[in-house]
């Protein structure tokens, strides 16, 4: 594929079956300039295999590729606690192809990275590849890793966690209003309320922070709307409890560090994925 042509690859198949008797039924049908699918029906196999390739040229002014997450929202107050189907997305925003991407637990929160419109998200995990672009950029795919530290008034320092999941035992976490209405922790901690004018979320860029509130014992703290809730626990909510106030300002930087010398404070969007499969022509698992 070249550096600005790819495709979403959809495998719909039992493979149970090693070869087919016949030949397989191809087609190919352009369903907008810029993005046409293929498809492969091999009928005759013990097993039907189906395979879809939706390709896209970035490189048309009126092809739009872009991330959304299921809701609108990585948690929702309700039973589906943030999931949604493909189809639903498709048909709510009026896309015109919709391809599920990265894994998620029982909720709707993404498990790899996520950039969308250049705001983060999602923080990379583990060793998940993903697949990022910038505006009018190449695709790329990476392995990338995440670094985040907040800065206190007195110039102390405290690594960040993650973003926009839940906090676990002695972890920092910041949550902005993409996360849902409040940060469902499961533990008590101290959460810290604060106001910017630098949102949203950009990686490589400095946040400026006001702390409009201080709460300690706290677990499902609300998430105001334009605002950055950062929540503590274990030794970590002590620290935070000790050294931060009600007025102070502090700062947080969000970095992700690339595997392939791509510079992500550029990329504009994101998804994560599983093992890398591929890499140069040659399995890479």
């Amino acid at each position: 594929l070249g550096a600005r042509r790819f495709g979403f690859y959809v495998f719909a198949a039992f493979l149970l079956a090693a070869a087919c008797p016949s030949p397989a039924t191809e087609t190919t049908k352009q369903l907008a300039p810029g993005v046409s699918l293929f498809q492969r029906i091999d009928t005759n196999c013990e097993a039907p295999l189906i395979v879809d390739v939706v390709t896209v040229d970035t490189r048309d002014a009126s092809v739009t590729v872009k991330p959304r997450l299921a809701r609108d929202e990585v948690y929702t107050e309700d039973a589906l606690e943030g999931r949604e189907t493909v189809s639903s997305i498709t048909a709510r925003t009026g896309a015109l192809v919709g391809v599920n991407a990265d894994f998620f637990p029982f909720t709707g929160d993404p498990l790899g990275v996520c950039v969308i419109d250049g705001q983060l998200i999602s923080e990379p995990a583990g060793n998940r590849a993903a697949v990022a672009w910038r505006k009018g950029g190449p695709i790329i795919f990476d392995t990338p890793v995440f670094s985040a530290k907040l800065i206190l008034a007195g110039g102390i320092t405290r690594q960040i966690d993650g973003i926009n999941r839940i906090r676990e035992t002695n972890q920092v976490i910041a949550y902005t209003d993409e996360f849902g209405p409040s940060t469902r922790n499961k533990y008590k901690g101290a959460d810290l309320i604060l106001t910017s004018d630098d949102l949203p979320i950009r990686v490589g860029k400095v946040i400026e922070l006001t702390v409009r509130e201080v709460k300690v014992d706290s677990v499902n703290t609300p998430i105001p709307k334009g605002s950055v809730v950062i929540s503590a626990g274990g030794p970590a909510a002590w620290f935070l409890g000790e050294n931060v106030k009600a007025g102070d300002t502090l700062s947080v930087r969000f970095d992700i560090r690339s595997c392939v010398g791509e510079d992500w404070a550029r990329i504009e969007q994101a998804v994560g994925g599983g093992p890398w499969l591929v890499k140069d022509g040659k399995e890479f698992i």
